[in-house]
């Protein structure tokens, strides 16, 4: 059994959460998130929100949790992401979550919250490239405890960039943010060191320009990007976790 929440453009689903009462800023969640956000929905008396908390019983398969990101990743990716998560909390679902990518990138700092929120949890992450994980996406895709790419599925990793500090003059401002792309370059560069075997030189040649660097299915399997090209997709989306 799964369930499936989309990000297609500003549509998505939700599940009948009033996630400003739960987190005004994700930032602030420090320590074992797990714990404080389930504390929270226990023993807080909302308005408008409603939950049924329940646990899975043990002859019952755990159903899989699915994440379509088929757009830009935003603030809007990481909202869907938190549903998702407070969803499995609110059930004790132990069911792995389902990650389904087609995405060119997007928002550095929602990528990191949706890192962050995904390694908080003990479900097992698989993720799913169904035509492009780029950019940032490339790191959501790596985080995967199981990953499958399509046969003609693209993935594809750069320089990451952002929107300097206004103050153009302003040498402190302009060091910061220097700063904070350097910082943002060596998590890229850490996270596809660890989690994949491109050799590190092509990591430091994408990761330095623009331009990046672009993989084929049959170039991920060589480097271990991917685990397996995607051959049988509903055997991935109903067999047991």
């Amino acid at each position: 059994m799964s369930r499936l929440l989309t990000i297609n453009g500003n549509t998505r689903n939700k599940i009948n959460i009033k996630k400003s009462r739960l987190v005004n800023n994700y930032s602030n969640i420090k320590g074992n998130i797990l714990e404080s956000l389930r504390n929270r929905i226990l023993n807080e008396k909302m308005e408008d929100t409603t939950y049924d908390v329940k646990t899975e019983p043990e002859d019952e398969v755990p159903m899989k949790h699915i994440l379509k990101i088929n757009d830009e990743i935003t603030d809007e990716t990481f909202d869907a992401a938190l549903d998702l998560i407070l969803n499995c909390i609110c059930t004790g679902s132990t069911g792995d979550i389902v990650l389904i990518i087609d995405s060119p990138g997007g928002d550095v700092a929602a990528m990191f919250s949706i890192i962050d929120l995904l390694n908080s949890v003990p479900n097992k992450v698989i993720t799913i490239n169904m035509g492009m994980a780029g950019s940032c996406a490339s790191n959501l895709f790596v985080l995967g405890d199981k990953r499958y790419m399509t046969k003609h599925a693209k993935f594809f990793f750069h320089s990451p960039a952002f929107l300097a500090n206004e103050a153009l003059l302003n040498l402190k401002a302009l060091k910061d943010d220097i700063k904070t792309l350097e910082d943002i370059c060596a998590h890229f560069e850490n996270s596809l060191t660890s989690r994949t075997s491109i050799p590190k030189e092509l990591i430091k040649e994408g990761i330095a320009t623009s331009d990046g660097i672009i993989l084929n299915s049959d170039e991920c399997i060589k480097y271990k990007v991917t685990d397996e090209i995607l051959t049988d997709f509903n055997k991935i989306i109903t067999e047991k976790t």
